[in-house]
């Protein structure tokens, strides 16, 4: 099978991308860790509901972004996986509507800490297992609103996206040598997600439908298998043929 004994850590604050990279991921073969804001059960219930499988296993975290959380989670993972092959975060968070002066400085920075500072959060606790093999893939999931001027995108939400993509470029040019790839997806409506209206409203590509968690998931998988490591420092655009109107 395609991730066969491959150790995976999905980082997700909940919905259908991680739920669905977590299930395939596991029907291929991988050993999967899924780490999820809570409420406590929810995810639990869904993989038994959705993806009935046995190589998955259900964490919660309260904070993404609590070094000392994730380090403790983290050391609880490993001592039950061993390692890992391929670590993919998929952190979204809301910021309230307003301009630049509108929205406060508490606001501001809950946004960025849940999303960008989240992802460095759970790379800083389970990359150095990567970098210590010399081999593995790191897919971070961004937003769309990272890659251009949607409209009606609160200003925490274009940095923290966009600051994702800078995380991508400077990880495959740093971790190269480790033989260790960086690589997004950028997506734009996504089915059993709750995304902001923004997004929702002001996104629409070719076919006319929101993309479905599987669509997202591929995408990872295709950046997560070790037959695309000649892909670094890329992002992947999944909005559906957007920007080709």
């Amino acid at each position: 099978m395609r991730f066969e004994n491959k150790k995976v850590v999905i980082a997700s604050s909940g919905g259908s991308i991680g739920l669905r990279t977590a299930g395939l991921m596991a029907e291929e073969g991988a050993c999967v860790a899924l780490v999820s804001l809570p409420p406590e059960g929810k995810v639990s219930a869904q993989l038994t509901d959705e993806v009935a499988c046995e190589n998955i296993v259900s964490y919660t975290v309260s904070d993404f972004a609590s070094e000392e959380e994730m380090e403790a989670l983290s050391k609880k993972i490993l001592e039950k996986i061993g390692t890992v092959d391929v670590i993919v975060t998929a952190l979204i968070d809301k910021a309230p509507e307003g301009e630049w002066n509108e929205i406060s400085d508490e606001d501001a920075h809950k946004t960025v800490r849940n999303i960008l500072t989240g992802a460095e959060t759970v790379l800083k606790f389970f990359l150095p297992p990567m970098i210590e093999k010399e081999s593995g893939h790191v897919v971070i999931v961004t937003s769309v609103a990272g890659r251009t001027n949607v409209p009606g995108t609160p200003w925490p939400e274009a940095l923290a996206y966009a600051g994702l993509g800078g995380v991508i470029r400077n990880g495959a040019t740093v971790f190269g040598k480790n033989s260790v790839t960086f690589n997004g997806v950028a997506v734009g409506p996504v089915e059993g997600m709750d995304q902001p209206a923004y997004i929702t409203e002001n996104v629409s590509g070719i076919w006319g439908r929101k993309a479905t968690g599987d669509d997202v998931a591929n995408a990872v998988m295709y950046l997560s298998d070790d037959l695309s490591c000649w892909n670094t420092g890329e992002i992947v655009d999944l909005n559906g043929g957007f920007f080709a109107l």
